[in-house]
C-alpha cells in the first residue's frame, strides 16, 4: 500500500489572495491565470476594491497583466475600501475553441446610499450585492504570452 503526503513547499508572493480567488491553467497557452484583488495599501487588508487579472509560467512567479475594475465613484479611499468590492470572482474558459474568457463577479459598487438608508450604516458590504457577467472575447488579447514573463 502507497502512502502519498501532502508537504508545505513554499510561500508565494500572489497578487491578491487575501479574498477568494481561482486559478485555471490556459491549455493554449499554458498559462495559470486568476483574477484576484491585490492589496494596494497595507493599511487596509481587506481591499476589494481593485481587481486585476494575474498571470503565471509556473505557479509560483505572479505578474499582474491588467487593472480590470477600479473604483472611479470618486468616494474617498477609506470609503471606496469600505463600500467598494469587485470579489468573489469565478470564472472559465467558454467559446468554441476556449479563446474566451467569461466571468462573474460579486459587486459592492456605486451603494453607499442604499446601505445607508436599508442597513444603517452596516460596515458589511456583502448584503446587497448585485453580480455582474463579463466575456473576454479572445483571452490571448487579454494576456500576450510576451508581458507575462515570470
Amino acid at each position: 500500500h502507497t502512502h502519498t503526503h501532502t508537504r508545505f513547499d513554499r510561500v508565494l508572493d500572489f497578487p491578491g489572495g487575501h479574498t477568494k480567488f481561482t486559478v485555471r491553467r490556459d491549455d493554449v497557452t499554458g498559462m495559470y491565470i486568476s483574477f484576484t484583488n491585490p492589496n494596494f495599501n497595507i493599511s487596509y487588508t481587506d481591499q476589494r476594491n481593485v481587481l486585476c487579472f494575474t498571470a503565471s509560467k509556473d505557479m509560483f512567479n505572479w505578474n499582474i497583466i491588467s487593472t480590470i475594475l477600479t473604483d472611479d465613484t470618486g468616494l474617498s479611499e477609506v470609503d471606496s475600501v469600505r463600500y467598494t468590492g469587485f470579489h468573489y470572482v469565478d470564472w472559465q474558459f467558454d467559446g468554441d475553441n476556449g479563446e474566451d474568457l467569461v466571468y462573474v463577479i460579486r459587486t459592492g459598487y456605486r451603494l453607499v446610499d442604499l446601505y445607508e438608508q436599508a442597513f444603517m450604516r452596516s460596515s458589511s458590504p456583502q448584503m446587497v450585492e448585485p453580480f455582474a457577467f463579463f466575456r473576454f472575447h479572445s483571452s490571448e488579447d487579454l494576456y500576450p504570452i510576451t508581458t507575462a514573463t515570470a
